[in-house]
């Protein structure tokens, strides 16, 4: 009999040590924040910093609706010039894990003395940008994504108004709590030549 109860006892502690305190499997299976996949939830907000080409760049966004948020942008060029705008992003769709948005952009651009592509000067433009993005989250805590954006550029005068398609496709990982990191890779095109585009960054929801 003391055998049988010594095991008893021995096997409950093994039991109570080796399950997981209150609440974690709910915290564990709880979808985390993407902040650049997916809309941020109602009342959240997401910070996310790039580094890369064209662009290093700062991004706030704020959601006021579960399917809505605003933000602003902040972009760097490795051309000598600053970009500085706003833009809204809409979840058009989402079915289980499968996520399709729609981003609206519209941004000035701010030359600087020493603005250029070599010798083509940057003009002090106003651009508008028009995006789909779909994004599939293949574990909990990753998602991968996709997005094309038609971009134009214009100071409402002919000699500084071209059109651009830029495609990406990128993943985001949600590496611990509110934190995640973030790569994409891309071509940008435009009427007569095309260039590499990519940047990784870090963001944070709160």
């Amino acid at each position: 009999m003391r055998g049988r109860a010594a095991a008893v006892l021995l096997l409950a502690a093994a039991s109570l040590l080796s399950a997981p305190p209150a609440g974690a499997e709910e915290a564990f299976e709880a979808p985390p924040s993407f902040v650049l996949a997916r809309v941020p939830g109602e009342g959240r907000t997401a910070v996310s910093a790039f580094a890369g080409r064209p662009f290093e760049s700062v991004w706030i966004d704020h959601a006021f609706l579960s399917f809505l948020d605003l933000g602003l942008a902040f972009d760097e060029a490795s051309a000598g010039f600053y970009r500085l705008g706003g833009h809204v992003r809409l979840r058009a769709l989402r079915l289980g894990d499968l996520e399709l948005s729609v981003r609206l952009a519209i941004a000035r651009v701010l030359p600087q003395a020493n603005s250029g592509y070599g010798a083509r000067a940057v003009a002090r433009t106003t651009d508008g940008e028009l995006s789909l993005l779909a994004s599939y989250a293949v574990l909990p805590r990753l998602a991968l994504f996709a997005e094309g954006t038609v971009l134009g550029e214009t100071d409402f005068g002919r000699p500084h108004t071209a059109a651009f398609l830029e495609i990406q496709g990128g993943a985001e990982w949600a590496v611990l709590g509110p934190f995640s990191v973030i790569g994409r890779y891309g071509v940008l095109k435009g009427a007569r030549s095309s260039a590499a585009m990519g940047s990784a960054g870090v963001g944070f929801g709160f």
